[in-house]
């Protein structure tokens, strides 16, 4: 897939900042072994999978969080890790900004409709695609994979707070009680 008409500002400078990296991979690692502890209560019943899912992020996270912690250390105390570049802060802002429309999306219309919209927005905003093409790939990543994952595993897509549109779909969902 080739990227056309890219904005001006959307690629990053270059890397971002070791330590903003690890404060941030060690804050996703944190939450990831508070939900680990979660799973492995005796009155969990989300299953073995999820605690297989959790297992795995612990373990991908974790080795990805060493080697960065290990090259801020190896560039802060001079021995040959890679030197930091600044980041390009629009890149991350308006990343930032994706994740939180869609979560806001995702929570008001659900994941049917609210993931399309979303990665068309993406595809067309940071990328640059024409339109047919973020369609297509919009439609493949937004409804298509969720569904075929949802009916796989058994699990219920969130339908979203609006009124039911499509029963069972679209609409018609209440916020679960946490």
């Amino acid at each position: 897939m080739t990227q056309t008409n890219t904005p001006p500002g959307d690629t990053p400078s270059g890397a971002p900042p070791l330590g903003l990296t690890c404060a941030i991979e060690g804050l996703l690692l944190t939450g990831l072994v508070v939900l680990l502890h979660e799973t492995l209560q005796p009155n969990f019943r989300g299953g073995g999978f999820v605690l297989c899912c959790v297992l795995l992020a612990i373990v991908f996270l974790g080795f990805v969080f060493v080697r960065d912690v290990w090259r801020a250390w190896s560039s802060r105390s001079g021995r040959g890790g890679t030197p930091t570049v600044s980041a390009n802060w629009n890149v991350i802002a308006r990343s930032l900004m994706s994740v939180l429309v869609l979560f806001g999306a995702m929570l008001l219309l659900g994941m049917v409709v609210a993931m399309p919209l979303v990665a068309f927005a993406i595809l067309r905003w940071h990328m640059g695609l024409n339109v047919m093409r973020a369609g297509g790939v919009a439609v493949l990543l937004g409804v298509v994979m969720p569904i075929a994952f949802s009916l796989a595993v058994g699990m219920p897509l969130w339908n979203g707070l609006i009124p039911e549109i499509v029963p069972g779909w679209i609409g018609g969902s209440i916020i679960p009680s946490l």
